[in-house]
């Protein structure tokens, strides 16, 4: 399998006068759980419906796998789009019937989804006396049918109760721990930033940033050190190697990292030279303050 499992090239999709999808480019890779954020009505939906072959986009192109869009390249999605859609009157399994012959799956394979997304206790009731996240995680069942190495959810955890929303949280975490690539559209930030690796922002349709969710929180990012009074930390900052920027307020500073340096690599640094540091600490910001503040940019 290709390590790059989407690549998208400039696409663009109108409806009417509103630029939906504003010449988006992106690469997802093999085994992230890549979150695409953004307000209602920014694009998600859109992005999705056209890398699904369900909408056409008016310019551009994409890839899965390497491979140009074809039937038997989609067999390799899971997806679910919307809200779920099954037959009321019909069982769980006898619904995960009808979509196995829809796409020329075995039934034996019912079983193995159903116990994955804990219902097989509830095989035999009525999908109509479902909860809203039973119903959500039946979803998520139908869309693993055949084994897909990738699995698209819209707005997975939209209109759950606390309950059925961590539910749904753990069920996600459970299948990208089986080497699956989860990209998941959602305006809910603090679930993205508890489930997601990575993240695209999108806003009016228009890419503004695409980073894993460490960087974004600052996990290690950036540290806040201040030095004893002996030896001035600042002759010292040149190294980009360990910190590629820094600013100053009296005698703090804020070091941003460089990638894959953590707060003991820069603590041994500075010890290296001399300079004992009495502080250090890692700082951290939310999803949703990043997410805003780009937005106001923007």
């Amino acid at each position: 399998m290709s390590e790059i499992i989407l690549e998208i090239n400039n696409l663009n999709k109108h409806f009417g006068k509103v630029h939906a999808v504003n010449n988006l480019s992106l690469e997802i890779k093999r085994g992230q759980v890549f979150g695409i954020l953004g307000p209602n009505g920014s694009g998600k939906t859109t992005t999705l419906g056209m890398i699904l072959g369900v909408t056409t986009p008016d310019s551009g192109n994409y890839k899965w796998f390497g491979e140009n869009p074809s039937p038997a390249v989609r067999r390799k999605i899971g997806a679910i789009l919307e809200h779920p859609n099954f037959l009321p009157y019909l069982s769980a399994r006898e619904n995960l019937k009808v979509i196995c012959q829809i796409r020329g799956v075995d039934y034996s394979d019912i079983d193995r989804v159903l116990k994955l997304v804990d219902l097989k206790h509830r095989e035999r009731s009525l999908f109509k006396t479902y909860s809203y996240g039973m119903k959500q995680r039946l979803a998520i069942a139908a869309a693993l049918l055949g084994d897909p190495g990738v699995l698209i959810l819209d707005e997975p955890t939209n209109g759950l109760d606390p309950t059925g929303i961590a539910e749904v949280r753990e069920l996600i975490r459970n299948i990208a721990a089986t080497d699956k690539t989860i990209i998941m559209a959602s305006h809910l930030l603090d679930e993205v930033q508890k489930i997601c690796s990575h993240v695209m922002v999108i806003h009016n349709g228009v890419k503004l940033q695409t980073s894993s969710v460490d960087e974004i929180t600052g996990s290690g990012h950036k540290v806040e050190i201040e030095a004893n009074e002996l030896v001035s930390p600042e002759k010292f900052m040149d190294d980009k190697s360990i910190i590629t920027d820094y600013t100053r307020d009296h005698k703090k500073f804020v070091c941003t990292l460089a990638e894959g340096k953590t707060p003991e690599d820069l603590n041994s640094y500075f010890f290296s030279h001399g300079v004992v540091l009495r502080r250090i600490n890692p700082i951290h910001q939310t999803l949703e303050q990043h997410f805003l503040a780009l937005l106001k940019d923007d």
